[in-house]
């Protein structure tokens, strides 16, 4: 799998870089970040895909640790059952999805910072952390 270089830019959002293109782990990954940021009924041409974790995560006035690692279980589930059903090029790869997990680093106003773990079927991981 190959695809264009998105740029995650923290606060100021997400940036395409026309030049460069990821592919195997690296593109594996930035295809579940992708998923993962995706709020549900955003995107336009596949409105079923996404998840609700952002609204989860910051539309509560308390902080109920048990609650959000279970959103963002859902939100690791739901990231890999769209890559499953719109990306099966992604499966049929020596590189496979075998795994998505999210961890909670940080909540501050208006935001959850996530780990993000992906791993595949080779057995090579990749961790990144990013912001919903």
């Amino acid at each position: 799998m190959r695809s264009v270089k998105l740029n995650f830019n923290g606060d100021s959002g997400i940036g395409i870089d026309w030049g460069s293109e990821v592919s195997g782990m690296q593109g594996l990954t930035q295809k579940v970040c992708v998923n993962v940021m995706t709020d549900d009924g955003s995107d336009q041409v596949l409105p079923e895909r996404g998840n609700t974790a952002a609204k989860e995560l910051l539309g509560h006035g308390s902080f109920d640790y048990t609650r959000i690692q279970h959103t963002l279980n859902f939100a690791a589930l739901d990231a890999m059952r769209d890559i499953r059903i719109y990306q099966g090029d992604l499966l049929s790869s020596a590189n496979s999805l075998k795994s998505v997990q999210l961890l909670l680093v940080d909540v501050t106003s208006g935001q959850a910072t996530v780990a993000i773990e992906v791993a595949n079927t080779a057995g090579e991981s990749t961790q990144t952390v990013t912001k919903l």
